[in-house]
């Protein structure tokens, strides 16, 4: 009631209330007595809205545009189809819309030529910098987040569909995750001194650096740090070649062992090694803690499968268990936040231990502030994403469990040729250029390894 600006805005909203749901969790004793226990948003003043036919709406009309009326409006609209104008509930969208644009003070006599000339520029400039909005644009998504408020403020809001995408600014504002090591492994994988690019693509030798499996510190953080999901990469362009390389570390019972290594020897390729459970539409600031972190994953496939995939050996069937969780936020959301692409350790790995993320990081840290997983960007010369958990809490986590590591990728000419030569064709058609690597148990003695 004492509220001195309320809105409806659905992200304001959603801001705010991911303040309070933080400070619950983590610091309760910090929140007034109206913010504990079950609270509501304060009304703001009533939109009046505009339909068609209203000579207002008839000037509004350049505002929306086609496709946001349609598709970005038509979103919040279940059981609509696409271009249907005549849907009841579409209707009243784009006229509470008008409504919107009308109160924030768009006129046709002030905003039209002007918006006509940024659209221009910003085709002519397409590419070269930023975009620029028309103003009729940025009033229509403030009229969108108005409408979005309304719809869940009154319970219609439609949760059947996918996770709300319309996200926009990140208030967590992540850093893109740091670089570790001064190791040069693209020079190891990368083979200069091989001059034949076709000796090298079809039979050379590559090989996982004990030092990028386990590392004994990282940054200023001891370990040991176990490497437990990854893409990385090595190019260069110079010289022709690339490297790429999806690493994981599987959690399977000791007795499945031997048929897991068999399976991943025998050209398995387990989809938990390459991708991974991920989020698009979660704040960077909510994981590991909030319910939406992972929500989709643990929905669909149940909490106790959702890092977790059965593996066909032989007349056995293997499961195994996947240690990561992905932020895939994408960067054409905001220019402040281009920091998407990043591995965490995953819900049920960070729940066992109560984890916390670090403030604008994906680092997460153990109640009293110690590094439980380091999220890299890039390590030892070769770029991508790598997630490293502290050994003596992944053995906590997999009690009497073995962890295999497996790594598998290809190795190719870089840049791309769009004619490329009939050896590489045959490389790629044959396979002869994959290569693989198993390690049947990382942490205790890095041995058992095969590779191919």
């Amino acid at each position: 009631p004492s509220a001195t600006a309320p809105t409806l805005h659905y992200l304001s909203r959603r801001y705010a209330k991911g303040i309070v749901e933080f400070a619950a969790k983590f610091c309760p004793a910090t929140l007034p007595a109206g913010l504990q226990g079950d609270w509501a948003f304060a009304a703001p003043a009533q939109v009046t809205p505009i339909p068609k036919g209203d000579p207002r709406a008839d000037e509004l009309k350049h505002t929306l545009q086609m496709d946001f009326e349609n598709y970005t409006l038509g979103r919040l609209c279940e059981d609509r189809a696409n271009y249907d104008m005549n849907h009841p509930g579409h209707k009243f969208a784009v006229a509470y819309v008008f409504g919107v644009i009308w109160d924030l003070g768009w006129r046709a006599d002030t905003f039209k030529e002007l918006d006509r000339r940024i659209s221009e520029h910003a085709y002519l400039e397409r590419g070269q910098r930023p975009l620029v909005e028309r103003y009729g644009k940025k009033y229509s998504w403030i009229g969108f987040f108005f409408y979005a408020g309304l719809l869940d403020d009154s319970g219609c809001f439609p949760r059947d569909t996918l996770p709300f995408s319309d996200i926009d600014i990140d208030p967590s504002f992540p850093e893109k995750a740091p670089i570790d090591g001064g190791g040069d492994v693209p020079s190891l994988w990368l083979s200069p001194q091989v001059e034949s690019h076709e000796s090298w693509v079809c039979s050379g030798s590559i090989s996982l650096p004990r030092e990028l499996l386990v590392r004994e510190k990282i940054g200023e953080h001891e370990g040991a740090w176990i490497l437990v999901h990854g893409f990385l990469k090595a190019e260069d362009k110079l010289l022709g070649r690339e490297v790429w390389a999806f690493i994981s570390a599987l959690a399977v019972e000791k007795d499945d062992t031997a048929d897991l290594v068999a399976a991943l020897e025998g050209g398995s390729r387990p989809w938990v090694t390459r991708g991974v459970p991920s989020d698009y539409y979660t704040f960077a600031g909510e994981i590991p803690w909030h319910s939406r972190f992972a929500a989709v994953a643990l929905e669909e496939a149940g909490p106790e499968n959702a890092y977790r995939e059965g593996i066909r050996a032989g007349s056995n069937i293997v499961e195994i268990e996947v240690l990561a969780h992905e932020y895939v936020w994408e960067s054409h959301h905001s220019e402040m936040n281009q920091a998407g692409g990043a591995r965490v350790p995953s819900r049920c790995f960070s729940s066992r231990f109560d984890l916390r993320s670090v403030p604008q990081g994906f680092d997460q840290c153990l109640p009293d502030g110690t590094r439980a997983s380091v999220t890299l960007s890039g390590v030892d010369g070769l770029h991508g994403d790598a997630l490293y958990l502290r050994e003596d809490l992944l053995r906590r986590y997999v009690g009497e469990r073995d962890v295999v590591g497996f790594a598998f990728g290809e190795r190719d000419l870089w840049p791309y040729s769009p004619s490329p030569p009939q050896w590489l064709l045959d490389a790629r058609q044959q396979r002869t250029n994959v290569w693989q690597e198993i390690v049947s148990e990382i942490m205790p003695a890095y041995g058992g390894r095969g590779n191919s």
